[in-house]
């Protein structure tokens, strides 16, 4: 695994897709299994998977070069406003909850 993101390094897409299979399997073992203690840590950990998995679909958009750059400039600042909002939302739970 470790090979196809140190060696292919010029296969953006093929490694988007990649973290998009390994992202879907892992939130069928949150929603299955759940590995993690209390059901607020597994939700936390379920809505950070599904925040990758959104963004690595505007990603996907990003390295599409046949996208409008306007569009593209809008899915960049989509991606910004989706990873801020994931790290405030898990600072603030780590602050005052202690998830």
């Amino acid at each position: 695994m470790i090979f196809l993101f140190v060696y292919m390094d010029t296969y953006l897409y093929f490694q988007v897709q990649i973290l998009l299979v390994i992202s879907f399997f892992n939130i069928i073992y949150l929603t299955t299994v759940k590995p993690l203690a209390t059901n607020k840590m597994n939700r936390t950990e379920l809505a950070n998977e599904v925040s990758i998995m959104f963004i690595m679909n505007m990603i996907n958009i990003l390295i599409n070069p046949e996208v409008n750059p306007t569009f593209r400039n809008y899915t960049g600042y989509v991606i910004c406003i989706v990873a801020t909002l994931n790290m405030s939302i898990n600072l603030f739970l780590t602050m005052f909850f202690g998830v």
